[in-house]
């Protein structure tokens, strides 16, 4: 576990570097709390004024994204599941089939 929070952690103190040295490089998250950082529009939002405490707010962040997108994508399994209709099933199929890509 540490291993990898310390991973992710030096991920985003990459990305933090990268986007106060190119703060308009992309329309990201990290890249608009930079730019939020740079116009001193971040006082009294973190407990910690420090990078430590960017890096474990992007994290929450991630993390609450991860929680929700596998919420929604484990309901949308489910109510597929318990739609007994071939029909839906066979329009979802005809529907996905120029997207999916089969790994291997």
């Amino acid at each position: 576990y540490e291993q990898h929070l310390r991973l992710l952690q030096n991920a985003v103190r990459q990305r933090l570097k990268h986007y106060r040295a190119h703060p308009h490089s992309d329309d990201s998250l990290l890249a608009h709390v930079v730019r939020a950082e740079q116009q001193g529009a971040l006082e009294g939002w973190l407990e910690q004024a420090d990078d430590q405490g960017l890096v474990v707010q992007m994290l929450t962040m991630l993390s609450a994204g991860h929680d929700t997108a596998t919420g929604a994508l484990s309901w949308l399994v489910y109510l597929l599941a318990a739609a007994a209709e071939p029909e839906v099933h066979q329009r979802l199929r005809e529907e996905l089939a120029p997207n999916a890509q089969v790994h291997s």
